[in-house]
């Protein structure tokens, strides 16, 4: 939470100037951290994601979330694999000036349950840029064995597609990384990746940025309740 609201929001400002005109992913580099992504930014909502790839692809990528809040509230996510049901969701929200955030995985156009799947997946926050202020949350993240086929796109794949959602009110418990999620209303949509342009030698020196352990649900949680409608 070292970021101060102004270093943020030149980050967000960047971004969406180089790519708000975009439906896939353009090269940036983010300010905070000096890494290079192929990142999408909504222009209706603000919403970006970007990832950075190894020179190899195996089963590991650097990602990153920037989502608008409402009074500091907020939920956003990603879909590794373009539409809700089916693909790696992993979503983020604010508690307590903290990005909480975990995966989940839909089998219906209903609110998704924490992902439960065989393969085992986790996530490493980079500090450097994830942050809450008043107006963003950004969570960057090393994602581990998130590159899966079935799960997100195959590791030579050059080019997939992914989807975004973005929710102005906050889940029903902030506190709870199991908690339901609320109908996302403020936006959502797909964008191309250009996976090939997405690699970098200097891959390995930004994923020796993720740091602590992985506190998001993995494929051992259990599942939430589905009380309430998200899709």
């Amino acid at each position: 939470m070292r970021q101060t609201t102004s270093i943020g929001a030149l980050a967000l400002l960047g971004l969406a100037r180089s790519v708000a005109t975009q439906t896939a992913t353009t090269p940036y580099t983010d300010p905070l951290t000096g890494i290079d992504f192929q990142a999408y930014a909504d222009p209706d909502t603000g919403y970006t994601f970007g990832i950075a790839l190894p020179e190899t692809v195996t089963t590991d990528f650097i990602g990153q979330i920037i989502a608008p809040l409402t009074d500091g509230a907020g939920w956003a996510g990603v879909s590794l694999g373009g539409p809700m049901v089916g693909p790696l969701l992993l979503v983020t929200w604010p508690n307590e000036g903290e990005a909480l955030y975990s995966f989940r995985q839909a089998t219906e156009y209903a609110n998704p349950p924490v992902y439960a799947g065989d393969v085992a997946v986790s996530l490493v926050t980079i500090p450097d840029g994830t942050f809450v202020n008043d107006t963003h949350i950004s969570l960057t993240f090393l994602c581990e064995g998130c590159v899966d086929a079935d799960l997100s796109f195959a590791p030579d794949t050059a080019s997939s597609v992914a989807g975004f959602a973005v929710s102005d009110s906050p889940p029903e418990d902030p506190a709870d990384e199991a908690t339901a999620l609320v109908f996302h209303s403020y936006g959502y949509g797909q964008f191309g990746v250009i996976l090939a342009n997405a690699t970098s030698a200097e891959y390995d020196t930004w994923a020796a940025m993720a740091t602590g352990g992985s506190s998001a649900p993995t494929s051992s949680a259990a599942a939430p309740s589905t009380s309430t409608s998200a899709r």
